[in-house]
């Protein structure tokens, strides 16, 4: 049985009163987290969790907020407005620094998380200094004070994401380029020693060194390892490019909807995966997290 997990549903469509689901496979139950914001939500992205706290990004419109909640009650305990950053897909938390992907300005940002609330520190990382999205940097993970890896979809070489085919992952603390060649990565994650992530543009999931590789029917987005033989991950409603290619497009790029939104358990020794349809919550996951 997997265990409980929080899904991010990002781009919702239509306003609504939260973006983060809790799915309890044992109990086959779900439900929406009160997130505590007086506003409607338009969507979230990245989840992460430390302190005793689950900690998510959500759109208000065209405000971002920071939520955090009780990790053990899933209550909402605070919420912040974030200004410095633009389109913030992912975020992680070190020490005691909360790193945001501000995709929309080409940065990794660093806020300070102190008793009363987070306190932007300055930009930590950027491949471009452009200061507008230009590569698409989305997920990131924190190991340790020498690992935090980000995924980036590299320049485009047109107006569209889908010409963008040299993504990369890349640890921001020297620099160095773990692969290259990935088109569209997302969802960077590591067990113990072992990395895996998403690459959305081929409908699929694999682990870094190649080893092992799984496909699902969607733009493969939201990852979680749960131990050496399992992960779970989502996938979205993306755009078809064409049926001989079989290159599944970034949602944001025109074309016809191609794929399901749903979440799947891959047993990476057998190479099943068992899916889960999750259309009615919205058509863009962006992250899952496990719970228990």
């Amino acid at each position: 049985m997997p265990p409980s997990v929080l899904i991010s549903f990002c781009n919702l469509g239509a306003a609504s009163e939260s973006g983060l689901l809790l799915c309890d496979p044992s109990r086959s139950t779900t439900r929406w987290l009160d997130l505590g914001l007086p506003t409607s939500v338009t969507g979230c992205t990245g989840i992460a969790r430390a302190r005793g706290c689950v900690l998510t990004m959500v759109e208000c419109g065209d405000e971002v907020c920071v939520v955090l909640l009780d990790a053990d009650e899933l209550r909402p305990l605070s919420h912040q407005r974030i200004t410095r950053v633009r389109s913030p897909h992912s975020l992680c938390v070190t020490d005691d620094t909360v790193l945001i992907v501000s995709t929309g300005t080409d940065e990794v940002v660093a806020y300070r998380w102190e008793p009363g609330g987070l306190t932007f520190q300055g930009v930590v990382w950027t491949p471009s200094h452009a200061g507008t999205d230009t590569h698409h940097l989305n997920s990131i993970v924190y190991r340790d004070s020498d690992h935090i890896w980000v995924t980036a979809f590299g320049p485009k070489a047109s107006d569209l994401w889908q010409s963008a085919s040299d993504g990369y992952i890349c640890n921001i603390v020297d620099g160095s380029v773990l692969k290259t060649g990935i088109n569209q990565p997302h969802s960077v994650c590591a067990f113990g020693r072992t990395m895996y992530y998403c690459e959305s543009g081929t409908q699929g999931v694999t682990r870094l060194d190649g080893a092992r590789t799984c496909r699902a029917n969607g733009y493969t987005r939201g990852l979680s390892v749960l131990d050496e033989h399992r992960a779970i991950f989502g996938t979205s409603v993306g755009r078809a490019q064409s049926k001989s290619t079989g290159i599944m497009c970034n949602p944001a790029d025109p074309g016809t909807p191609a794929g399901g939104c749903a979440l799947h358990e891959w047993d990476v020794q057998t190479g099943v995966v068992t899916s889960t349809d999750m259309s009615e919550f919205g058509p863009e996951i962006y992250d899952v997290i496990r719970l228990t």
